[in-house]
């Protein structure tokens, strides 16, 4: 038989073991949550870069050729990879990114800046968009984006491509194929202002 100090003692044991185990576990919790801010101060030196989201607007590419009479009828179209699940069915944005990236090897020079797709109501891509307008990139990407539909409604995706390369030069005819601002056409081709010459 266990007196009851034994007792008392046992409990006041207990409790005083919980307690702390709670103590213990609010300590850590409190010392292990941190908070990082990773700011790039405007001056200091900090090189953290975030590629341009192109949310300023991106030009349709008038000229692309997505609503050609030449590609197939957007119904009779079979569904390309875009094809999510049962509760997602409209998977564009994956099936743009890869468009874009096989585009991108398929080139002679990779495009730059921004592009955009966006499909109709029908999941057909219905434009393109892009601020640094590449023909061949263009074709490319009309190829792949009409022979295919999603099941989506109207919807779009965008990506930054980064900047030119400096072995790819433009072709350009003064006012006809203009260049980019910070370019000037020389010899027949896009150059950065001030490489000499100009027309």
């Amino acid at each position: 038989m266990v007196s009851h100090p034994d007792t008392r003692r046992a409990r006041r044991a207990a409790s005083l073991a919980a307690v702390g185990g709670l103590v213990l576990i609010s300590s850590v919790l409190g010392h292990c949550s941190r908070r990082q801010n990773l700011v790039d101060e405007r001056g200091t030196g900090g090189t953290i870069t975030t590629p341009p989201t192109c949310d300023g607007g991106i030009p349709e590419v008038l000229d692309s050729g997505i609503q050609s009479e030449e590609l197939a009828l957007c119904d009779e179209r079979p569904v390309g990879a875009c094809q999510g699940s049962n509760d997602f069915p409209c998977e564009f944005e994956l099936w743009f990114r890869d468009v874009v990236a096989a585009c991108q090897e398929r080139v002679d020079c990779p495009a730059a800046g921004c592009v955009e797709a966006r499909t109709g109501d029908d999941g057909c891509v219905a434009s393109v968009h892009m601020t640094e307008a590449d023909a061949a990139f263009v074709a490319c990407m009309v190829e792949m984006f009409g022979a295919y539909r999603c099941p989506c409604g109207i919807t779009a995706a965008r990506r930054y491509l980064g900047v030119a390369s400096s072995g790819c030069r433009r072709p350009c005819a003064t006012g006809e194929q203009p260049c980019f601002s910070g370019e000037t056409c020389i010899d027949g081709f896009c150059e950065p202002a001030g490489a000499g010459g100009g027309g």
